[in-house]
């Protein structure tokens, strides 16, 4: 595993690209990163790599909010290794009272897609919140070093993390309050679970059933399933089926297939497929309407991730 500390570097604006000493281009894609009031800050990184990389750092004081939207990292701290798939428990809180040394592994070669939020020490005290009552529950998380929690994200959270992903090239003062807005939206998302909000956790059987759906999804097999092909299949009910993955995953069952699909759709757009041939990726037989659900999944059109290819890409199509 090659150390990005190690690597070659040049970066235009948010455009940056890593390569070894080999000449082989090792990263490359868009990195952003924009501090808001009170030092609140926002690191985005969209990005393909064609090598597994590590890096090294210490993290400050305070609370941090990982969202994998594509990809998996394995992170390295206080003793603690911690995995992070987009498709798999893709978000991650984690609190620390002190600078603690940790790596971080790039693990999926490919596109990778993660917005980092950094909340500094006393962020919640310098607005107020620690006044409020309910504010209790998180405060005793951030009082906690090395506490963590873990979920996967819900169609909310996705998309306004997408939707910040792809607003970052916008440098206007009215896109910076737009995204500063966003920014507190993520955040609440990302402290309601610890907050007491959160429902409560499924008990291990119905873990499993909704895990083997899930790969069940992932392998494509489910594609030409119903909903009660499904329920047999792991071995539940409908009605049951439906509350349990609505609970675990923040979605139903078939807006998570809907995405996961799109999903597949914007991998292989990424590797030069044509706009047609993604479409019956996606399981739409209309590219205007699959061009339709794919601006309203990622904000951009199908059209617009070609657009960015090598000419070498688009060549093989």
């Amino acid at each position: 595993m090659l150390d990005m500390s190690k690597l070659e570097s040049q970066r235009d604006t948010h455009h940056v690209q890593l390569w070894s000493e080999q000449q082989r281009p090792v990263l490359a894609g868009r990195v952003f990163y924009e501090q808001f009031h009170n030092t609140l800050t926002l690191h985005c990184s969209d990005i393909e790599l064609t090598q597994q990389v590590q890096s090294h750092a210490e993290l400050e004081p305070g609370i941090k909010l990982i969202i994998m939207l594509q990809g998996k990292i394995a992170m390295h701290l206080g003793g603690m290794r911690q995995g992070i798939h987009a498709q798999q428990q893709g978000c991650f809180l984690l609190s620390t009272t002190e600078p603690e040394p940790y790596s971080r592994a790039m693990l999926a070669l490919g596109a990778q897609q993660q917005l980092v939020l950094s909340i500094p020490t006393g962020w919640f005290e310098d607005g107020g919140y620690s006044q409020i009552p309910s504010f209790k529950t998180t405060a005793a998380f951030c009082r906690q070093h090395l506490a963590h929690h873990q979920w996967s994200a819900s169609q909310q959270l996705q998309q306004l993390s997408r939707t910040l992903l792809q607003s970052a090239d916008s440098n206007d003062h009215l896109h910076k309050l737009q995204r500063e807005s966003r920014v507190l939206e993520l955040l609440m998302l990302g402290i309601e679970p610890i907050a007491g909000k959160a429902q409560a956790r499924l008990d291990r059987r119905a873990e499993q059933r909704i895990d083997a759906l899930l790969e069940l999804i992932h392998s494509g097999e489910a594609d030409q399933y119903s909903l009660d092909q499904m329920a047999q299949a792991v071995g539940s009910n409908t009605t049951t089926l439906q509350k349990q993955f609505q609970q675990q995953m923040g979605s139903s069952i078939f807006a998570y297939l809907r995405q996961h699909k799109l999903e597949m759709a914007r991998q292989q757009l990424q590797q030069g497929l044509s706009v047609t041939d993604a479409a019956l990726v996606a399981g739409y037989s209309n590219p205007a309407n699959f061009s339709t659900a794919f601006k309203r999944q990622f904000g951009q059109l199908p059209k617009e991730i070609r657009r960015f290819l090598p000419r070498s890409t688009l060549a093989k199509t």
